[in-house]
Parts: C-alpha cells; sequence; structure tokens
C-alpha cells in the first residue's frame, strides 16, 4: 500500500494498493511516485503530440513538387542565378521543413568542392589508396593507374591488382586477378606450387597422347 504523491490526485491522500502505481527499478519500493491515474494523462498527451508531429522526410518533399513549389538555391555561385527552380533540381533532406536541400543539385554535384577536386584530378582517389594502404607512390604507382603494369607471373595487361604481405603491409608486385586469387588459394606456399605445375604438364603432355581414334 502506497500513498500517490500528487497534492491533486482524483484519489485523494488515501492508500492504494501497489497495482496502482508503475514499476520503478530506481525506488527503494520499485514503484513510481504518481499513481497510474495522475500518469495517464500525461502519458496520453505525449502520445498525441508524438503522432501529430510533422515528418520531415520525402513525402514532403513529394508534396511540395505536386503543388508546384519553386526554391531558390542559397549558393552564391549557382549557375542559375537565383532564379526559382523546380523542386526536383533539389536533393531531399529529412531535417528540412519543405524537405529539400538548401542547395540544388548543380551546387552539390561535380560543380562542388569535391566534386571540382576529383574532376580535376584524376585517378585522386587510386593514388590516395596506393599510398596509404601499400606505401606506393612516383613512377610505379602512376604507371599502375595509367594502365602500364603487366602480371609479373603470366604477363596479362588485363584485371592486374596490387600484391602485398597481409603480415607485415608491404608491397611485392603486380599480378594479375587470376594469379593473385591462384596464389592465395595455395596459401603462397612453393612446394604447392611446384608439384600443381607438375601436375598440369603432366596433363598437358597426356592431352597430346590422347587421339580420338584411342578414346
Amino acid at each position: 500500500m502506497k500513498i500517490c504523491a500528487n497534492p491533486l490526485c482524483p484519489c485523494g491522500a488515501v492508500f492504494q494498493p501497489d497495482e496502482s502505481f508503475y514499476y520503478n527499478s530506481h525506488s527503494l519500493d520499485h514503484l513510481t511516485v504518481k499513481c497510474k491515474l495522475c500518469q495517464k494523462p500525461r502519458v496520453a498527451k505525449y502520445t498525441i503530440t508524438k503522432a501529430k508531429a510533422p515528418r520531415k522526410s520525402r513525402a514532403l518533399a513529394q508534396q511540395f513538387q505536386q503543388q508546384d513549389g519553386y526554391k531558390v538555391c542559397i549558393s552564391k555561385d549557382c549557375v542559375h542565378g537565383g532564379s526559382p527552380q523546380l523542386s526536383t533540381a533539389f536533393h531531399t533532406a529529412n531535417n528540412a521543413l519543405d524537405g529539400l536541400q538548401k542547395q540544388c543539385k548543380d551546387c552539390t554535384g561535380p560543380r562542388s568542392y569535391k566534386g571540382k577536386h576529383l574532376t580535376a584530378s584524376p585517378g585522386y582517389r587510386q593514388r590516395r589508396d596506393l599510398k596509404y594502404k601499400y606505401n606506393l607512390t612516383g613512377e610505379l604507382a602512376e604507371l599502375h593507374i595509367t594502365g602500364g603494369t603487366a602480371c609479373e607471373s603470366c604477363g596479362s595487361v588485363e584485371k592486374v591488382v596490387v600484391d602485398h604481405c597481409h603480415e607485415l603491409e608491404v608491397f611485392r608486385g603486380f599480378l594479375c586477378s587470376p594469379c593473385n586469387t591462384a596464389l592465395g588459394m595455395l596459401s603462397e606456399n612453393p612446394q604447392k606450387i611446384a608439384k600443381l605445375a607438375l601436375y598440369a604438364e603432366k596433363c598437358q603432355a597426356l592431352k597430346f597422347k590422347l587421339t580420338p581414334d584411342s578414346i
């Protein structure tokens, strides 16, 4: 039995059973200070407010588009010169009141700082990956980016990748994708590779011995 702490409680300052209170693990008696009757209006009000809260999502952008809405890009360097544009010229934004970004697609795409940087320097991401992953820079990196490297095993120039030691993270050379996969499947064991080479020579010799008459 417990008394509700709310002085304006409709049940009055009388003892109520424990079932009239919500569970609270932080209190000593594991019950809330106010009874359920005092907390029901607050919970109902919060539920109604949360349900009626507007969702700032793509639905607002679609509604803005259906109303033939126009919007002006805030970028000073916009190619449209501050003239109103259709809502389809903007990307959607969940945190915006109209569901659209402040800048148009032309300003957030190739004309942005990142887009200009990548367009002005082709191969930027490849140079960055070669530098930070394999510590590969200079003429060798530029040769690989331009496609001038070949597989050091079979000599193929298609699908050439960087081969590196996974334990020491050190660059070792260039291999084509099939040779790189085969090297990993054989655990980079020279004995296994030599035995497989002998087996391949045996199969190659057996193929020449077989004729359509002998089969």
